[in-house]
């Protein structure tokens, strides 16, 4: 089990061996979810289409493709849920 320390200001630094595991990057989001009366789940929040915007001009974010296709399947899941 890996341990973290929740700091004053609320931040709680992933450690390096997780972070490796599940390829966090500065600007990753995490998606917190209240599992019970002491528990949490954290999942890595994909990027949105939004997110995605200009990341082919210069200087933009390079993505690994898997992103991509994990952003256009959540962007047509949620398209489809709306319809």
């Amino acid at each position: 089990m890996t341990v973290a320390t929740v700091t004053s200001k609320g931040q709680v630094t992933v450690p390096v061996a997780i972070r490796e595991a599940l390829g966090l990057t500065a600007g990753t989001r995490l998606d917190f979810t209240v599992a019970g009366p002491a528990a949490i789940t954290i999942r890595v929040d994909p990027p949105t289409l939004t997110d995605l915007r200009g990341v082919f001009s210069a200087g933009g974010v390079h993505l690994p493709i898997a992103q991509f296709d994990e952003a256009i399947g959540q962007a047509v899941s949620d398209s489809l849920d709306r319809a």
